[in-house]
């Protein structure tokens, strides 16, 4: 490194220099070489010159290629990963692999629940929490709601038929599906791109914020540096708040440079993050900014109050408020500060409308300390029950966030960056790993310490309905299907010990008839799908 020699100045390798631009030497032959940004290149000349490779999906983050056989490479990309065995000429699809990477999810009351959310490099995305089994291509159940890659998108979920979604630069577009039409209802028409935050009306945030009251859903809210409100379904706007940011000049600069101006939104800085409008009453707003700083109206945005928590580290990014849905005053806060190099769960709670907080979380009760926390929720159902995404997976507390416990189960070990618990299941979006559903969370409802000591326990089922559903599999492209509701009733049990003899699982009516019986001998019957260790018998 004693002497260099510039072999090339392309814009095309670097691009969004901070970003993309990566180099990977060819194991084998000194002079091949290949530069990584939006697009995939190739020099065999020691980097003068570099032509394109095709690959199936842009945006290239990371090259694989086997020290032994180097025609044998393995892309990463905004569209996952993919595969060559010859050099790039060919590579194998994307298609095979849930691999959208899922900004945040909601959920609406339809039946079946749709979930919702904006993709990165795709559009935002609707789809059903299962299908049935009458469905020719399951992505018939797909749609955009609008907006883009970023989202985010807000709805009533009583009222999913219109739908807010978001854009580069606080671009929201209104979208009817029953009409549909789609129409850009943007608070401030302005180009944010490669515009530093300093010289920006209104600083939007890359995923900025968006809500739609509970309360009404013609009230809709959107967040720049202000909390900004619409009556109207997006027809006119109002700025009900001040500056909630701590409104840094140095932080509002351009982003790059020297190389590039790269300013796309995500480097958009003193924002407002998230907003939560109370379930309890239409007065009361909550709003966290990407700069440690969260607020509270109770008169519907005439005053706001400073209710920032003391423990809370400079510059964090308040990812998520949850209001509890049991009392007016409590909310819990999801944290993260990894962009900054402290990767420490933070989740705080109050439940005096932000007066006086708790952090619940401190690296050595149950989420370790390297694990950002991205999102946290109570459950509707059974106070205190709480549950929390983080960069490597699920956790759970039954003690109101004094102890936590890994929820993993199945679910890949991948960044959790939304979750929703509604119609008795946790619903989670993912960085890399598409949505994921945990059905039936009744017997989490139900758990308790004294439960431990039984020898056995049967839980009450959550309410069941008779569907005839689909899944993977199913009709023509099957692997874009959910997978099929996991039985109409679901009945879940609990042993203390392994069986030493048969157990018999009656099903009685009113009258006590036997309606139908489940055994743990397998010899009694044929496996019946959806029933765990148990055969019927009857």
């Amino acid at each position: 490194g004693k002497t260099w020699k510039r072999t090339n100045s392309e814009n095309k390798l670097r691009q969004r220099a901070w970003y993309y631009t990566h180099v990977r030497a060819d194991p084998q032959d000194p002079n091949t070489v290949y530069g990584l940004n939006t697009g995939l290149y190739r020099s065999i000349d020691g980097g003068q010159t570099f032509e394109s490779i095709d690959v199936p999906h842009g945006d290239i983050h990371d090259l694989w290629i086997n020290p032994d056989e180097p025609d044998r490479m393995v892309v990463g990309n905004d569209g996952g990963a993919q595969v060559t065995v010859n050099g790039g000429r060919t590579w194998t699809q994307y298609q095979n692999q849930p691999t959208a990477e899922l900004y945040d999810v909601i959920v609406d009351n339809g039946f079946p629940y749709r979930l919702y959310a904006g993709q990165q490099d795709n559009t935002t995305i609707s789809i059903p929490a299962w299908t049935h089994s009458n469905t020719l291509h399951p992505k018939e159940h797909w749609y955009s709601v609008g907006g883009c890659e970023t989202g985010p998108v807000a709805l009533h979920p009583d009222h999913p038929e219109v739908s807010f979604a978001g854009c580069y630069g606080g671009v929201i577009d209104r979208f009817e599906r029953d009409k549909g039409q789609i129409r850009n209802v943007v608070v401030y028409p302005q180009m944010q791109l490669g515009e530093a935050g300093k010289n920006l009306r209104y600083r939007f945030q890359w995923v900025s914020p968006m809500a739609v009251s509970p309360h009404d859903p013609n009230v809709v809210f959107h967040g720049s540096q202000h909390v900004h409100r619409s009556t109207d379904r997006g027809m006119t706007w109002e700025t009900i708040s001040p500056d909630l940011t701590t409104n840094t000049p140095a932080h509002q600069d351009f982003s790059g440079g020297p190389i590039n101006h790269d300013i796309t939104g995500v480097e958009i800085f003193n924002t407002v993050f998230s907003i939560a409008p109370s379930p309890h009453s239409p007065d009361v707003i909550w709003a966290g900014s990407d700069d440690g700083r969260m607020h509270i109206t109770r008169d519907n945005g005439a005053t706001w109050d400073d209710i920032t928590p003391g423990a809370m580290p400079q510059f964090a990014t308040v990812d998520e408020i949850d209001v509890s849905p049991h009392q007016a005053g409590r909310a819990l806060v999801a944290a993260q500060r990894y962009r900054l190099n402290d990767f420490a769960p933070y989740i705080f709670r109050t439940n005096n409308y932000g007066r006086s907080w708790d952090l619940l979380n401190n690296g050595r009760n149950g989420i370790p300390a390297d694990s950002p926390v991205r999102t946290v929720r109570e459950d509707p159902e059974r106070p205190g029950l709480l549950y929390a995404g983080t960069e490597w997976g699920v956790y759970v507390s039954f003690d109101d966030g004094r102890n936590w416990q890994s929820l993993q189960l199945n679910l890949p070990v991948t960044p959790v960056t939304g979750m929703r618990v509604a119609h008795d299941d946790v619903i989670i979006s993912t960085q890399g790993r598409s949505f994921w559903i945990l059905d039936d969370i009744t017997p989490l409802r139900q758990i308790t310490s004294a439960l431990a000591e039984e020898p056995a326990h049967l839980y009450r089922p959550r309410n069941g309905y008779r569907v005839n559903s689909g899944g993977s599999g199913d009709g023509i492209g099957g692997q874009f299907a959910p997978e099929p509701l996991p039985g109409n009733v679901l009945i879940n049990f609990y042993l203390a010990d392994a069986p030493t003899a048969e157990i018999v699982l009656r099903i009685e009516d009113s009258a006590g008839g036997v309606v139908r019986q489940f055994s743990s001998d397998s010899a009694r019957a044929d496996t019946m799908p959806g029933v765990s260790h148990m055969k019927p018998t009857a």
